[in-house]
């Protein structure tokens, strides 16, 4: 019998999830994953060994420095990868830290200005996401190099265990 693996995300939050998960629908379609939101910053490591432990899936734990300064981005993949080492082998485990956070970034690549509430700059983010274009979104540095990890742990998978789905609307 064969064995379908999606690409597990562990992220802070449900607001993370739905926004990273209309930027992989637009520029990774045919990806599947699975999104488990920690609930903040500080469970991601938890969390993420529960489900490797259950799942043994490969994993990429998505974080927010809170910081502009890029050694905090490397410290958070760090200390994630060492929270999983004794789990997964090191080709099934990526972090990401996203800086200062994923709001952030997304804006940013987006060329606009947000400054409502955290409900409706989501609500607003998503919307620009839906309408951007794939080379848009690459086109920045970090989300440039987040969709690149994504495809390094994806490419680990076995293409026939790998669950292929239509791209999705977005």
């Amino acid at each position: 019998m064969q064995t379908e693996t999606a690409l597990i995300f562990v992220v802070e939050g449900a607001n993370d999830a739905m926004l990273l998960r209309k930027v992989l629908q637009l520029c990774i379609p045919g990806l599947s994953s699975r999104f488990f939101a920690a609930q903040g910053k500080m469970m991601l490591a938890s969390v993420a060994r529960n489900i490797a432990a259950e799942l043994g899936s490969p994993i990429m734990v998505v974080g927010d420095t809170d910081s502009p300064d890029q050694v905090e981005a490397q410290r958070f993949r760090n200390d994630q990868l060492e929270a999983l080492s004794m789990l997964l082998p090191p080709n099934l485990v990526d972090a990401f830290a996203f800086s200062p956070d994923l709001d952030h970034v997304v804006a940013e690549a987006m060329q606009i200005e947000i400054a409502a509430s955290k409900h409706k700059k989501i609500q607003a983010l998503e919307q620009a996401v839906s309408q951007a274009s794939a080379e848009q979104l690459r086109a920045d540095k970090q989300l440039g190099q987040f969709l690149q990890a994504v495809e390094r742990l994806w490419a680990v998978i076995a293409p026939e265990q790998q669950t292929l789905i239509e791209p999705a609307a977005v």
